[in-house]
């Protein structure tokens, strides 16, 4: 599997960095960290994060991880997201992206464009 996305601040990420490991709320409320798909950042972005105005994208490699990537549809939306059960080691991120926005506003993701 190729890498895997996923959307947070700079504070999150500072903290990360600081910690060692990435583990967000949902971990600890729904027991695992959301991931995207390359294709299903932007929409993502727009969808859960629309009035963000400090947000990037992690870049991480799911053979660095000690938990497997489970792909599923676990609320019904019909495509298949990437989920982690456990925290994110920060040395598995390989790295980070910024998010553009086009001239509607949305966000945009284009990693090394």
């Amino acid at each position: 599997m190729a890498g895997i996305f996923h959307l947070l601040t700079s504070e999150q990420w500072r903290a990360a960095q600081a910690a060692g490991s990435y583990a967000p709320e949902s971990l600890r409320t729904e027991g695992f960290v959301h991931f995207s798909l390359i294709d299903q950042v932007a929409g993502t972005a727009n969808t859960r994060f629309r009035d963000s105005v400090d947000l990037m994208v992690i870049e991480v490699l799911p053979q660095e991880l000690s938990q497997p990537v489970v792909l599923e549809d676990l609320y019904g939306m019909g495509q298949e997201f990437p989920h982690v059960y456990g925290p994110i080691p920060v040395s598995a991120v390989v790295a980070v992206h910024a998010l553009g926005r086009d001239e509607e506003g949305n966000f945009t993701f284009a990693p090394g464009g």
